[in-house]
């Protein structure tokens, strides 16, 4: 049995995480980054993870802020944080935890 493939926290973060799963795609460009902080529209996110974003990402702010749900544990495994999401402009900011 692979040990990676079943274990789902995140050292790093004490993060709850899903191993794979709709927002899989963004934990895996979030982690290939290499900078500080990347904005990202909610178009290139769903170009990123091949589907629509869940409709709770376009009408509720804590959607992407919470730790609770795929999207923020998606975030929070890649080891950023979102900042300035703006629903009517979808947009969003990812920034790297220190």
């Amino acid at each position: 049995m692979d040990l990676l493939a079943s274990d789902t926290r995140s050292p790093s973060l004490g993060v709850e995480v899903e191993p794979a799963g709709k927002y899989q795609p963004l934990t895996e460009y979030l982690l290939a980054l290499d900078v500080g902080s990347v904005s990202m529209t909610f178009g290139e996110i769903e170009d990123v993870i091949g589907e629509l974003l869940a409709p709770s990402a376009r009408k509720h702010l804590p959607y992407w802020y919470s730790s609770q749900n795929s999207l923020g544990k998606a975030i929070a495994t890649a080891g950023f944080k979102a900042r300035g999401v703006r629903t009517e402009a979808e947009t969003v900011e990812f920034i790297r935890r220190s």
